[in-house]
């Protein structure tokens, strides 16, 4: 219990908000998944979660035609009012959550370790995570993780992550991936779940 209560404690110190399953805010979407995060620690504007989103998903070494395709399903997403989540990782999720904050669009960020900076990974993608989370734009914008806050990131933890994601997206949209990677565990997840995905490109 002691413990407990320094975790919350210490989470309020760094912004972060922490909701149990059983909390009316928890992510309905996110009952549907398989092994649902018992709690939640969120930074950002926590209001945006219950809204419509497109996960856009890809190589972390995604090719220049990735790239482009990413850029234009963001924007297109955006101005249709629907927002994006993705996994703040190298290649097209780098892509996707630039192009979502430079547009001033819902974005969604789910990670694979805790939600600070001190452990976040990869580091060059630190500035949009903290864009993201302390940014003028953070309105639109809100990070979770099932880890608290001081969890570094584990091989386990990325693959785990990646149900996060397909539950809360409404449709995938993945763009390039190999055949052994997180973005096509992703795709099963979204699979199980009846969600509707799209694969772009190869």
């Amino acid at each position: 219990m002691e413990f407990a209560k320094k975790l919350y404690n210490e989470c309020l110190k760094r912004n972060i908000i922490c909701i149990s399953v059983h909390s009316r805010k928890y992510p309905k979407k996110l009952l549907e998944i398989y092994d649902p995060p018992y709690i939640l620690y969120i930074r950002g504007n926590i209001e945006i979660l219950t809204k419509k989103y497109i996960g856009i998903i890809g190589a972390r070494n995604c090719t220049w035609y990735g790239s482009k395709i990413a850029k234009e399903v963001t924007e297109k997403v955006i101005e249709k009012g629907y927002g994006i989540v993705s996994g703040l990782a190298l290649g097209i999720d780098t892509v996707a959550h630039i192009t979502a904050l430079n547009n001033n669009g819902k974005n969604i960020g789910v990670l694979g370790m805790g939600n600070d900076e001190n452990v976040f990974y990869p580091k060059i993608n630190l500035e949009i995570y903290t864009n993201m989370v302390k940014g003028n734009k953070n309105d639109n914008t809100v990070v979770i993780s099932e880890y608290p806050y001081y969890m570094k990131p584990k091989k386990y933890t990325f693959p785990a992550r990646n149900r996060i994601i397909a539950g809360i997206c409404d449709s995938l949209f993945i763009i390039e991936a190999k055949l052994k990677s997180g973005t096509l565990i992703t795709a099963e997840f979204a699979y199980e779940l009846r969600k509707r995905y799209i694969c772009a490109a190869s």
